[in-house]
């Protein structure tokens, strides 16, 4: 390559191996000291097979998928899905697909 310009091995990405071309102060200080308060809760299941697919299937249909509060919860969301799609600015191809999301998961009678 001509002095001054870069070569395919000098871009990121291109012609060098992983992890050569990065540079260490951009990520800037470890987070150690953020003070979290996390703890680690180990959690042991039940030994067994548990209910099988059509155990579930049927224990499902028996009570009926979609209960009073998830209807509920549905037309709260749907309510407030639908005032964002009126008041944001919103691409026609996602607002498409937030109306079809929605109607799929509509509960049925």
């Amino acid at each position: 390559a001509a002095p001054g310009s870069t070569s395919e091995g000098d871009v990121p990405g291109r012609g060098s191996a992983p992890g050569t071309m990065h540079d260490e102060h951009v990520l800037g200080a470890p987070s150690s000291g953020l003070g979290s308060r996390r703890v680690t809760i180990a959690e042991s299941g039940r030994a067994g097979a548990g209910p099988s697919r059509a155990e579930t299937i049927r224990g499902a249909a028996a009570q009926g998928f979609a209960s009073i509060a998830y209807r509920q919860v549905y037309g709260a969301y749907s309510t407030v899905t639908e005032d964002v799609l009126a008041e944001e600015r919103v691409p026609p191809g996602y607002r498409w697909l937030v109306k079809r999301y929605f109607s799929i998961i509509k509960p049925r009678e």
